[in-house]
């Protein structure tokens, strides 16, 4: 912020400009300068407070300036390519110092830092000053400045700008079409035209030159996108609004678009409930893809936020999202689907095994067939089951789950645990010397293990198992059986040290 002592300086400065040009103006008999650059420089340093006021006066005098020398010189009455040349010149030598990517007009009248857009926003004033004719063309994201279009056809000349090539264009086109398709802006129907096509009317919506309003726009749409590649939102939105109060583009909707995805992500502060009814509004103009998966995203980490001392949060949340998608079954299922899941998710972190169990009931009874529900419900039936150390009541649980879900014979994390309650049957009755139910559970620990291959941790239940039983007969003075035993383990464990231990230590005993 500029002090009180320099704001007067500034217009104490502006003063004694307007008073010098005036006399140089005067002096040669020149044009004076038009009463629409107020207005253009408004639309180009925008803003109502006073240093933006003092900005625009100090720049309308840098400008004055460069304009009174240009008509000391005369250029109205040069040839076109000299009359370029020398304006060229004058406007580098007075007000381009230095080159700099994204430098705004605000940037190039205050330090002299310029780029492709900003110089050729204010030589396109100065050609206006001078009755030169001459077009504003885009070229993705830069304008360029061409003189006498229908003459010379010269394109104004740019200090340390270096011309773009064909690859950087057609990258450009391609991400701006991917970023289309990102956020739903066209319907998939629409992608059979031509890139170079739907690039044009998507973007700008026409081809052509800008006026200078137009220009005003596509430099306030240029703030908006480095705004938003910084993540100041605020800013973004804030610049979009300026940019489409002076153009109808469609580029403004689609970043608009995109903003609003950003904020409706972001759970904190305010602003999310306001992104969360700008994403319902845009669902009722174009439902589906891809702001369903955005709203049952937002969904599912709204739900993740909320209390845990009970479910009524969760219930008033879920309905509200049901209410909204009303008439979209698809994406009523989808968000059940989420909800049935998010409530399991509650009652499992206060330990309601029985009501974590009735979410996933019935979230597979409406979809039995699908991945991603049956490793929750793995999961879940997991989780349940590490809390029972009991090995008796370990099986008889997971006898219930694999009836009730067929597909957990399959599943090596919930076998993993069928193993675990094996593996200790057996070894309890080797413990008590039960040789005759210790061989029949064995067997029966061998039989699933043949049946579900490899789990995480198959080499600690195979070890337990069977140096159970060895250590069983080693007690027993059974040499032979207890080192049948544990080459048994090793060939199903083959890399276990311990093992390959054991079966040399008791190969020391049957010499």
């Amino acid at each position: 912020m500029l002090s009180n002592l320099g704001s007067r300086s500034v217009l104490y400065g502006s003063l004694f400009f307007l008073l010098l040009t005036a006399g140089i103006l005067k002096a040669e008999g020149a044009h004076p300068i038009s009463r629409e650059m107020d207005t253009e420089l408004e639309m180009l340093l925008p803003g109502t407070d006073g240093q933006a006021v003092s900005a625009r006066a100090y720049a309308r005098n840098r400008m004055e300036a460069v304009i009174a020398m240009l008509e000391a010189k005369k250029v109205r009455k040069k040839k076109p390519s000299k009359a370029i040349q020398q304006i060229e010149e004058t406007v580098q030598q007075q007000l381009l110092q230095q080159y700099q990517t994204q430098a705004t007009v605000s940037d190039l009248f205050k330090n002299g830092l310029y780029d492709q857009s900003s110089a050729s926003a204010v030589i396109a004033l100065v050609l206006q000053q001078l009755d030169i004719p001459y077009a504003l063309l885009v070229h993705e994201t830069d304008v360029y400045l061409v003189a006498y279009p229908d003459d010379i056809n010269k394109t104004v000349a740019i200090p340390g700008v270096s011309k773009r090539t064909d690859n950087e264009e057609a990258w450009f086109q391609t991400a701006y079409l991917n970023l289309l398709q990102s956020v739903g802006m066209i319907p998939e129907s629409a992608w059979h035209q031509p890139p170079n096509e739907l690039f044009r009317t998507h973007y700008l919506g026409f081809q052509g030159a800008l006026n200078i309003q137009q220009l005003g726009a596509f430099l306030y749409y240029r703030q908006a996108i480095y705004a938003f590649v910084k993540g100041h939102w605020e800013q973004c939105e804030q610049w979009l609004d300026r940019g489409h109060s002076l153009a109808d583009w469609p580029v403004y909707t689609v970043l608009r678009r995109a903003l609003w995805i950003q904020l409706a992500q972001q759970q904190s502060g305010t602003t999310s409930s306001q992104a969360l009814q700008y994403l319902w509004d845009i669902w009722q103009e174009s439902p589906g893809h891809p702001w369903q998966s955005v709203l049952l995203q937002t969904f599912t980490q709204q739900a993740s936020h909320l209390p845990t001392t009970n479910v009524w949060p969760l219930d008033s949340l879920y309905l509200d999202y049901l209410e909204h998608f009303e008439g979209y079954p698809h994406a009523q299922t989808q968000l059940r689907e989420l909800y049935f899941l998010q409530k399991a998710t509650l009652h499992a972190q206060v330990g309601a095994t029985v009501q974590v169990m009735d979410m996933m009931d019935s979230l597979y009874l409406m979809c039995p067939s699908d991945e991603m529900v049956q490793g929750v419900i793995a999961g879940m039936t997991v989780w349940s089951l590490q809390k029972e150390r009991d090995f008796q009541r370990g099986l008889e649980r997971i006898n219930f789950y694999e009836n009730r879900y067929r597909f957990l014979h399959r599943n090596t994390q919930f076998q993993d645990q069928h193993l675990l309650y094996q593996a200790e049957r057996v070894r309890y009755y080797f413990d008590q010397d039960d040789f005759s139910s210790g061989l029949l559970y064995l067997k029966e620990f061998e039989r699933v293990l043949a049946i579900v291959g490899l789990t995480p941790r198959h080499t600690s239940w195979v070890t337990t198992a069977y140096t159970t039983a060895s250590y069983a007969y080693f007690r027993q003075g059974n040499y032979h059986t207890a080192l049948s035993y544990a080459q048994i383990a090793l060939e199903k464990a083959p890399d276990d040290a311990y093992l390959a231990h054991r079966v040399d230590l008791l190969k020391r005993y049957v010499r």
